[in-house]
């Protein structure tokens, strides 16, 4: 597995040899890792990342891209050290200042995130992945138009030509995803703390019967009233589940936690539904407020899926249609929820906007021009902008 045992290695173990042949195997190594990783195949990449390691210690890629494993699993601490040891191994390597700025960015220091991407940036000029991860730490501060112009320079760079990209995290695997949410279903039961299917989880169960293959992660609701360090506990407990950033050491009041499966990699969130006179608010911490959904009130029942009762809120319809619109059990893999659902609340939009830029320079700069528009569409009925109108027309050339 890309956690536990698997990444924590001595990256300090001497090859026992030196020379050209050692640096030839160890470079093999690390492209068969790669190969693996865009395959999916975590485990396998690890493997390969760390026997590169153990082959050439000097080896700065193995270390840059085994940090980005260890990030992947929620080991930040050990990405830290392998992707600083990495830039101490080679000063010039932009990736690596680039994924550092991403560690200390989760680790929760943005100001040192921005200092690595604009190292990063002076190392390599017009890189727009520095960039793009620029207006993300910003977003993170709470500068959003600062951040907003970041993300536009991105995308002015991604529409000039192919821009090499970080590995990113891909679609959840539906066979490996849905053991993931039998095991949380169990721990949950087990500390008797209530929770239900929610989100793109819900969607998916009761529209098509099944989780839906383009989503990243699950989704699961639980009653504000639950403590958040009882839900860490029962998820984490055996190193099954790792909670990811600052789900961590949760606020007691937050609205979101996240969680990484050790084995299979799958993401898991949870959301906190706090109370609001009729409503259920719901959503996720950013600044300058929370970014929040508005939703009428529910009761939980229970529905059969793969062959066990589930918990869902009673008003199952009428929640999928507050969050995803009247035309939900229409399948459209381009709807994002963040940017078009109509249960938002209007203080929320300004961050709102930003993650649609955030996703939109994402999109660009992989060069996935339908996806881009469909979301550069969502951002203009969101808040329209100049930049958007003229952007749209460019993305639709590339189609066509």
């Amino acid at each position: 597995s890309p956690g536990g045992g698997d990444l924590a290695f001595d990256t300090g173990i001497a090859a026992g040899n030196s020379g050209m042949h050692v640096r030839a195997a160890a470079e093999e190594l690390v492209r068969k890792g790669e190969r693996a990783h865009h395959a999916g195949k975590v485990a396998d990449a690890a493997r390969y990342y760390r026997d590169a390691i153990q082959t050439d210690p000097k080896n700065a890629e193995a270390h840059y891209l085994m940090g980005i494993m260890a990030r992947k699993a929620g080991e930040l601490e050990l990405a830290l050290n392998l992707t600083q040891r990495a830039t101490k191994l080679k000063p010039g390597f932009a990736e690596a200042h680039n994924g550092l700025g991403n560690l200390y960015r989760e680790l929760g220091d943005e100001r040192k995130a921005i200092a690595s991407h604009e190292q990063a940036l002076a190392l390599r000029p017009g890189y727009a992945d520095a960039i793009h991860n620029i207006g993300i730490a910003q977003v993170e501060l709470g500068e959003l138009d600062s951040a907003r112009e970041r993300y536009r320079e991105a995308i002015e760079l991604g529409l000039r030509g192919p821009v090499e990209r970080t590995l990113e995290r891909q679609p959840m695997q539906v066979e490996s995803a849905r053991p993931v949410l039998r095991d949380a279903k169990a721990r949950f039961e087990a500390n008797n703390i209530p929770f239900w299917l929610s989100h793109g989880t819900l969607l998916g169960v009761v529209r098509d019967g099944d989780l839906l293959p383009h989503d990243k992660d699950m989704d699961l609701g639980l009653n504000w009233s639950v403590a958040r360090s009882d839900a860490l506990q029962a998820l984490t407990e055996g190193d099954c589940f790792r909670a990811v950033g600052r789900s961590k050491k949760p606020a007691p009041d937050c609205f979101y936690m996240n969680f990484r499966h050790v084995a299979s990699g799958n993401v898991l969130d949870l959301f906190f539904l706090k109370p609001d006179g009729e409503f259920l608010l719901q959503g996720f911490e950013s600044l300058p407020v929370p970014t929040l959904s508005r939703l009428n009130r529910f009761e939980i029942s229970s529905m059969d899926w793969q062959g066990e009762a589930w918990p869902v809120p009673d008003a199952a319809e009428r929640y999928l249609a507050e969050m995803y619109g009247p035309d939900w059990r229409i399948p459209d893999a381009d709807f994002d929820t963040i940017l078009s659902s109509s249960a938002r609340v209007p203080e929320s939009i300004p961050w709102r906007r930003n993650y649609g830029y955030q996703r939109l320079s994402n999109l660009v700069l992989d060069g996935h021009w339908r996806k881009a528009r469909a979301i550069a569409e969502q951002v203009q009925r969101l808040h329209p902008d100049e930049f958007l109108e003229a952007l749209i027309p460019r993305l639709s050339e590339r189609i066509d």
